[in-house]
């Protein structure tokens, strides 16, 4: 929960480090999937792009049915692609198309794809 109110309070240094621990602190949490969503926001509201990423990976692998999987994997590719990890973001973007090609965001990503 306050990690939550960080994030809400825009000190996301706070919220990073406080999902960070809980994630550590936690490892059967039933929260543990939120907890890695929202890490890497706030992770990336930061320019963190690679703690974010790994998060976000973590999270797609871990629970790839959440409805957020999709919206995910293409801030993932975002992330990697901020971090001049273009190999990278081009295979989150397939692993995107592949795995969720029917959602808003795996139809952008079969778009950003076809551009390179």
């Amino acid at each position: 929960e306050a990690a939550l109110n960080a994030l809400k309070a825009a000190n996301h240094k706070d919220a990073a480090t406080a999902f960070d621990q809980f994630i550590g602190r936690h490892p059967q949490s039933s929260l543990l999937a939120s907890a890695h969503y929202w890490g890497a926001y706030a992770h990336g509201q930061l320019k963190e792009t690679l703690a974010a990423s790994a998060l976000l990976a973590t999270f797609v692998e871990r629970w790839p049915d959440d409805e957020r999987a999709p919206e995910a994997l293409e801030r993932r590719a975002d992330y990697l692609t901020s971090a001049k990890d273009l190999k990278g973001a081009r295979a989150a973007l397939e692993q995107l198309a592949k795995q969720y090609p029917n959602s808003d965001a795996g139809k952008r990503a079969k778009q950003r794809l076809a551009k390179k």
